[in-house]
């Protein structure tokens, strides 16, 4: 019997193994980026995307110079509305305190943000900001 509130567990599918994100990914938070180096335009001097915690137009913040993080990694909002992942399938920059899901082996990220924004129930506990 599941408790009030409670989602019943999920079953597992036979020849599926049960981990933890840390386990499966290296998991970083996103920084400080340089200003001088960035634009609000993508252009040649300013190829990489910069995506934030927002969830407007999929966290873009502009563009810079750099990258920080390689392609086929995923971002996690990890402020105001917790859990929203996005799958990147190319080079960027990570500002803020998005999260940052660098798998450890091949996987199908896009499967794994998939899942993550379906099936993944984050916690929140605060006061004022979540």
């Amino acid at each position: 019997m599941v408790g009030a509130g409670l989602k019943p567990a999920p079953t597992v599918p036979d020849g599926w193994e049960v981990k933890r994100l840390g386990d499966v990914f290296n998991i970083f938070a996103g920084g400080d980026f340089d200003p001088a180096r960035s634009s609000n335009v993508q252009d040649e001097l300013h190829p990489f995307p910069v995506y934030s915690n927002a969830i407007t137009d999929c966290g873009l913040y502009g563009f810079c110079t750099y990258n920080t993080y390689p392609a086929n990694t995923m971002n996690v909002t990890a402020r105001g509305t917790l859990g929203v992942t996005h799958f990147r399938d190319h080079k960027y920059t990570a500002i803020g305190r998005v999260l940052v899901l660098q798998s450890k082996a091949e996987i199908d990220g896009r499967f794994f943000a998939a899942f993550i924004n379906n099936r993944i129930d984050f916690v929140i506990e605060s006061t004022g900001v979540p």
